[in-house]
């Protein structure tokens, strides 16, 4: 599923939408949370139809485990900032037993005209993809496919503006379909004929609902894909030689999923393999199905809820069908299916957050073990090795049949280029390391971190005296999440997935001062958002109780459990120089003030709502955040005492932040902003070196 045009927006009712900024703006403007936005975004792309909480947590929390609390918790947000901006909160229908939908009409925002603005976007996202022509690299893999020294170079396959996705080559290599959609929200597939250089793609057909990959029969041109909107379907289309429909597409009415199956002809193209689940959603299967609807004898079961865990894909030159199967959260296994018996072997087991499977010109597996990273894993041997990593996203990949060239979505652009500026100087200065996939800054000791994902796996990078390097990396998919150094700037706290960590910065040893095991004699779960006490030794985090978030503190000089604060749905905690401890409601957004050694919260009145929780920072007795006028986003210092509020930094207007971090000198801000994302299709071929 692909995100809407985050360039243009989109507007729902009379509320404008800008999914790059995470902003939400009516009368007034707020800022949400990026997963926030990404549960918006795929309520917008289900055009009013309900989506089910399985569905917003398979797409907007596939990278890790979690709660249906979380979709819960996005939904109440959505519905508080529609309220803010003077929408009402039934904007976002319940649907019993469904999900949620939008109750009111969606549509795209009209691009803007060429501005300052407009070509510092285009700007961008053409620099972003000039890194990744210089980032993707290949090295020969283990398994010794190759003993040649190759490069990689690639050119723009299709010229169209907007979100490509799902590529496949026909079966003779003439044509290449693709999803698209629209700015509106539209799903459509398109075809463009590879013979014919320079020639435009057209468009094949709208897809009610939402898509999933289309296949390619094994000989002539006769497509295949599954969708999902009031019903699931398999769909036959046949393609003429000049790329129209040739009649009636046939639909088959055979899964019961809420997303889009994953479908793959049978090597012989007289039956289909597709992903369903069972009734009660405990298993995933793959089944079998001829061309007029009919099941066929094979069924093979998987664990867990859903068809993400499950996708199926055939090479009919060498007659392989391979299944991957996710057995847990970053483990895949790689099946082979008989195509005599249907039955099946494990081949491998790797490490991948999600399975993806492509087949190379040669019969290879192409499996994509994280976002930015691609291997080849020899069907034979169950060896595996690089083939070609990348600083961006290419979650897709399909091959040309008997030829070494390969079509891959490559999404430019994201959220995460750091800027600094100097507070007395009020000068915006651009971070010169910085790329697409650093998020997260963090100031402390003349010295400015953050969290990297250029590498294609999550790092600590720290930059100072003008150099920059990674302190530390996670050699999984990790998430890494709120750095908070401390006054010496020699420790990080974070929380990686279900942990909270400790980084020692000189040392660079990484240890888990609270672990799931720490917590399950408490009954909790989700350990998040940690933050420095003002008593030494201890540190304050979050955790969730099967019902609301609640702060605890933990002595790190013993070994006694966290201690509860029992704050209010406390979410996010400060403390200052007295040891008083002011935290933020989970719920409502509302800030309190615990006063040291203390048990009675007092509510504080500001100047203004607070936008979200994760939005203010606490110096001394001051509070900083970041606050939005229509357009205009400015870094503001509150002093709950008198109720005053004084503007401190503008940001400037292409650098909307995301996320921001305030020195301990109050001399410096750093903060990230988000760029366009848009996803294109470019061909990839090797050439000697």
């Amino acid at each position: 599923m692909t995100p809407l045009n985050a360039r243009t927006g989109f507007r729902i009712g009379e509320i404008e939408v800008l999914p790059s900024r995470n902003l939400i703006r009516g009368a007034t403007t707020r800022v949400v949370e990026a997963r926030v936005m990404d549960v918006l975004v795929c309520l917008a792309r289900g055009a009013g139809q309900p989506v089910s909480t399985e569905l917003l947590i398979a797409e907007v929390w596939s990278d890790r485990v979690v709660t249906q609390h979380v979709a819960y918790r996005a939904i109440a947000e959505l519905r508080k900032a529609f309220v803010e901006v003077g929408a009402p909160a039934e904007v976002i229908e319940t649907i019993p037993r469904r999900g949620y939908r939008l109750a009111v009409p969606i549509r795209a925002l009209s691009a803007p005209a060429a501005s300052t603005l407009s070509m510092r976007w285009l700007a961008i996202a053409s620099a972003a993809l000039i890194a990744l022509a210089v980032a993707l690299l290949y090295r020969p893999n283990d398994a010794g496919h190759s003993s040649s020294a190759r490069v990689p170079k690639f050119r723009n396959l299709i010229t169209k503006s907007g979100n490509e996705w799902a590529p496949a080559y026909s079966a003779d290599g003439d044509w290449l379909v693709f999803n698209y959609q629209t700015e509106t929200g539209a799903h459509e597939l398109w075809l463009s004929w590879l013979r014919a250089d320079g020639s435009s793609p057209q468009r094949l057909m709208e897809v009610s609902g939402l898509p999933g990959p289309a296949v390619w029969a094994p000989a002539g041109r006769r497509l295949a894909f599954g969708s999902v909107g009031e019903r699931c379907l398999l769909s036959i289309v046949d393609v003429s030689a000049n790329g129209r429909i040739e009649r009636t597409p046939k639909r088959l009415p055979v899964c019961s999923l809420r997303r889009p199956p994953s479908v793959a002809w049978a090597p012989d193209g007289r039956s289909l393999l597709y992903t369903d689940q069972t009734t009660s959603g405990a298993q995933s299967r793959l089944r079998r199905v001829d061309l007029a609807g009919a099941e066929l004898p094979f069924e093979l079961a998987a664990p867990g809820p859903g068809s993400g865990d499950l996708k199926v894909l055939s090479h009919p030159a060498s007659g392989r069908i391979m299944v991957a199967r996710n057995v847990e959260w970053t483990q895949t296994d790689v099946l082979l299916v008989s195509i005599d018996d249907y039955s099946h072997r494990s081949m491998r087991r790797v490490r991948s957050e999600e399975p993806r499977l492509a087949f190379s010109a040669a019969g290879e597996i192409l499996l994509g073990t994280s976002p930015r990273r691609t291997d080849l894993l020899d069907p034979v041997s169950g060896q595996l090795g690089l083939w070609v990593e990348s600083a961006t996203r290419h979650a897709e990949i399909a091959a040309a049949p008997g030829q070494e060239r390969y079509a891959m979505t490559m999404t430019s652009g994201g959220v995460g280029d750091i800027q600094l500026a100097a507070l007395r100087s009020g000068a915006a200065l651009d971070y010169a390391n910085s790329t697409a996939a650093d998020a997260q800054p963090a100031l402390a000791n003349d010295r400015l971190f953050w969290v990297s994902q250029r590498s294609g796996w999550p790092e600590i990078w720290v930059s100072g005296n003008g150099q920059s390097r990674p302190i530390t990396r996670f050699d999984e998919m990790s998430e890494i999440g709120m750095l908070r150094p401390s006054a010496n700037g020699r420790q990080l706290l974070a929380f990686q997935d279900d942990s909270i960590i400790l980084l020692d910065v000189d040392a660079e040893v990484v240890r888990t001062v609270v672990s799931p095991a720490d917590l399950q004699p408490l009954a909790l779960t989700l350990p998040r958002f940690p933050s420095w006490s003002s008593r030494p030794g201890t540190i304050h985090f979050s955790a969730y109780d099967g019902a609301s978030w609640d702060v605890y503190a933990l002595d790190l000089t013993t070994a006694a459990e966290p201690v509860p604060l029992h704050t209010q749905g406390g979410l996010v905690s400060f403390s200052n120089d007295s040891g008083d401890l002011y935290y933020c409601n989970a719920d409502t957004g509302q800030l309190y003030l615990r006063p040291y050694q203390s048990d009675t919260d007092q509510p504080l009145t500001l100047p203004l709502t607070l936008p979200s929780c994760w939005d203010w920072t606490l110096r001394g007795e001051h509070i900083y955040s970041v606050v939005w006028s229509d357009d205009r986003a400015t870094f503001v210092r509150m002093d709950p005492a008198d109720q005053s509020m004084t503007e401190v930094f503008e940001f400037p207007a292409a650098a909307a932040p995301t996320a921001v971090s305030l020195s301990p000198d109050l001399e410096q801000l750093a903060w990230s902003h988000a760029t366009p994302v848009s996803t294109d299709l470019v061909e990839l071929t090797f050439a000697p070196r």
